[in-house]
């Protein structure tokens, strides 16, 4: 199975003067996004992903709208929310509107779903965050239910009763759903039970100290009626590439703490030759079968961010794509 590679944001604000929301930062900052989005369907990335934040210092609170827009503007790359925060919505909604980007997109969206690190997302809609496990759980089994079922008759907690309900639109094709996670074990034992995709959010520690989590999904999963039949894995991890190494640090020292001091330990930064070689070693790791890189965050002007996703289609990716392609002739699972 060849690697996927692309690119993902939340939307940060932090690369403006005022670090925060206001009318014209987001709009500076959707727009940029879609520049992005552009970059990385003409380079030859497979993926561009975004988040979902409720709070003043990112653009992106409702990833589907802004799918849709990217959707018009882009050709061939899928298009992916690699967190849509399912506690705090409805199950029926969120399949009505991602059914709507799959459509507009002719087939090409992905939805990823978790619990956002923010308490925002449940105070703004009426939840409490104490009840994240079990709304998670109810919610993300009638989403999938929702997806293979044209009629659904479902009673729970969540939300009030369906009676052969109808939910219209349905995706075009099969709408990939998946779990998201950063380091809690329930939702990577769920997606395994689920026999779901699993997106590790990689935001503090090594690379190898995510691998326990790659492992229990593996283990727990369990091969669904339909969907994937094999575990399929994919890391989100921050990142920045630059046409020297020394310009991608320097641009990159804000992205976050590390012992370094300035750069997470679990970020690919540096030349495309250094991103290769940071790529194939966390592939050597972990295994996933995707990689999503968020490029373009902290304090990075976006005439670099473009330049950073520039250099990871044209020169990194294909190279990464070779490499692992062959490693896996050899050696094939």
């Amino acid at each position: 199975m060849a690697i996927e590679l692309g690119v993902f944001g939340f939307g940060e604000l932090a690369s403006y003067p005022a670090r925060r929301e206001n009318a014209s930062n987001v709009t500076k900052g959707l727009r940029e996004l879609g520049d992005l989005a552009e970059m990385a369907d003409r380079v030859g990335l497979d993926v561009f992903g975004l988040g979902e934040h409720h709070r003043e210092e990112f653009a992106v609170s409702a990833p589907a709208v802004v799918l849709a827009s990217l959707a018009e503007r882009t050709s061939r790359i899928r298009l992916a929310s690699v967190l849509t925060v399912l506690a705090a919505d409805d199950p029926v909604r969120v399949l009505e509107q991602f059914a709507t980007v799959d459509a507009l997109s002719y087939g090409r969206v992905d939805l990823m779903v978790g619990r956002d690190a923010f308490p925002e997302a449940f105070s703004l809609f009426g939840h409490r965050l104490t009840d994240d496990d079990w709304l998670f759980d109810e919610k993300l089994r009638l989403l999938l239910q929702l997806r293979q079922q044209h009629h659904v008759t479902w009673a729970g907690e969540s939300r009030p009763a369906l009676h052969e309900a109808r939910i219209v639109p349905r995706p075009v094709g099969r709408l990939p759903i998946g779990v998201t996670t950063g380091r809690t074990t329930k939702p990577v034992e769920l997606a395994g039970e689920l026999g779901l995709p699993l997106s590790l959010l990689m935001q503090a520690g090594s690379w190898e100290s995510y691998r326990p989590l790659a492992e229990l999904y593996r283990q727990s999963f369990r091969v669904p009626d339909t969907g994937p039949a094999r575990p399929t894995l994919s890391v989100l991890v921050p990142g920045h590439i630059a046409v020297t190494a020394t310009k991608a640090r320097q641009d990159a020292g804000g992205l976050a703490p590390r012992p370094d001091p300035t750069l997470p330990a679990t970020a690919i930064i540096g030349d495309p030759s250094d991103a290769v070689d940071q790529l194939v070693r966390l592939h050597d790791v972990l295994q996933p079968q995707r990689v999503l890189v968020s490029l373009g965050r902290g304090r990075i002007s976006h005439s670099d961010a473009l330049k950073s996703v520039e250099l990871f289609g044209k020169e990194v990716a294909p190279a990464v794509r070779e490499i692992i392609a062959q490693r896996e002739a050899v050696n094939p699972a």
